[in-house]
């Protein structure tokens, strides 16, 4: 993983657009929560380290209802990225969806969705994942443990933020 880490989220995919009427796709991401007393609302951005193909990060919230996520582009990255996003540059599909007011404290879920309609095999790698801003009350000897994670994700406070940290045997550098 990045910065020496043993384990991040990895994708390996190829996708096939055939006949859908929408960009084929494929993700990852994770629930959020204030079990640590933390306030979303204080949020500033989200970063994380990145490698492989180009991707949208969505920070998810309850308003909306349609699959118009709020998103930021990343390009793709040969090796891992830090990637830094703030909130106010995180934007609606423009061209469908109902447009709503962005509310981070309402955050549900960050998701990083891939979309391609070539069918070459590529990976995907996110590490390091931190909720930029938010003060939360555990410590990191204290983890929070994600309810119902496939991917055995952990979240530890770490210098006042939020990180997330990925087990999935499968997902080695």
């Amino acid at each position: 993983g990045a910065l020496g880490s043993q384990y991040s989220a990895k994708i390996h995919y190829k996708l096939d657009q055939g006949n859908l009427i929408w960009m084929a796709h494929v993700g990852v991401g994770t629930t959020l929560g204030t079990e640590g007393g933390g306030n979303l609302g204080e949020a500033t951005g989200i970063s994380f380290y990145h490698k492989g193909s180009a991707c949208f990060v969505q920070y998810e919230t309850e308003e909306v209802t349609d699959t118009a996520y709020y998103y930021h582009h990343v390009q793709d990255h040969a090796d891992w990225t830090l990637v830094v996003v703030a909130l106010e540059d995180f934007k609606q599909p423009t061209d469908w969806g109902r447009d709503v007011a962005f509310k981070p404290e309402n955050g549900t879920k960050i998701s990083w969705k891939i979309e391609d309609r070539d069918k070459t095999e590529l990976d995907f790698w996110v590490d390091h994942v931190r909720l930029t801003g938010v003060k939360f009350a555990t410590s990191a000897a204290n983890p929070i443990l994600l309810k119902n994670n496939k991917a055995n994700a952990m979240i530890q406070v770490k210098n006042k933020m939020l990180q997330l940290s990925y087990t999935a045997k499968e997902a080695k550098p």
